[in-house]
């Protein structure tokens, strides 16, 4: 069992790939992206709710919600506007402060590519009350709730022109996550958790453990160690690097 902590900032953090953060507010000056996570987005006024709709809620975007996105609008806490805005039917139920669980299920869906099966997250703090999907037309990726609760509460739904996963718990494994960014399309460049900064000629890594990683580049280059100046290798999409917690790597490519 995982007891989970994740902050808006560490959750991106440990995707393996680089990561913008935005304000509700600023979305209609942010590029267009592929995939995008939506936290702390408890309170919402009626002109962020339409911002979020335009701007993410279309063109082939995916949206991770976590827990209560929308919850509390200009007058009322509503789980019919959170329903409304995540595009899947959810219900409600008293925990008087529990701490939430979710497990894992689902095998052979591709956002649980090499998760262990039954893998269980609770949360260190206790939450209320608890959101689960109520919604026959989504996929089922893990149950939650109490102990004894096999409710569904981690979903995905794919809608006409975009596609809605959400998780009750407001945790999931980095693996869970860079997964679904995968299927997004976003490009991946580590596998291990690592934090990972780029643009179209730099590349930074920062080890999140000891060992060897495959760094996985979006186009062929020549990798040249920023640092010493060392060839790395040449007109490669791949490269290796066995790096030290902590470590930060910084490569050029060319």
């Amino acid at each position: 069992m995982e007891r989970a902590r994740c902050t808006s900032s560490s959750i991106a953090a440990r995707l393996g790939a680089p990561h913008d953060r935005l304000l509700v507010d600023d979305l209609n000056q942010a590029r267009d992206y592929r995939f995008y996570i939506v936290q702390d987005a408890l309170c919402l006024t009626g002109a962020q709710r339409g911002l979020i709709r335009a701007k993410l809620c279309a063109r082939g975007h995916t949206v991770l919600w976590f827990y209560a996105p929308g919850l509390i609008d200009e007058e009322r806490l509503s789980v019919e506007a959170m329903s409304d805005l995540i595009g899947l039917r959810l219900r409600h139920r008293e925990t008087y402060g529990l701490h939430l669980r979710l497990r894992l299920t689902n095998r052979t869906h591709p956002y649980h590519a090499g998760v262990q099966p039954g893998t269980e997250l609770v949360t260190l703090e206790g939450l209320d009350p608890l959101f689960l999907v109520d919604a026959p037309d989504a996929t089922t990726l893990g149950c939650g709730g109490d102990v004894h609760d096999t409710s569904p509460a981690f979903a995905v739904k794919r809608l006409a022109d975009w596609t809605s996963v959400y998780c009750s718990v407001p945790a999931l494994p980095p693996l869970v996550i860079r997964n679904i960014a995968r299927e997004a399309g976003v490009h991946i460049y580590s596998d291990m958790n690592d934090f990972v900064a780029a643009n179209n000629w730099l590349l930074t890594v920062c080890a999140s453990c000891d060992g060897p990683r495959t760094i996985h580049l979006p186009r062929k280059a020549t990798v040249i160690d920023a640092m010493t100046d060392a060839v790395v290798a040449r007109a490669t999409d791949h490269f290796e690097a066995t790096m030290k917690y902590g470590e930060t790597g910084i490569w050029k490519m060319e």
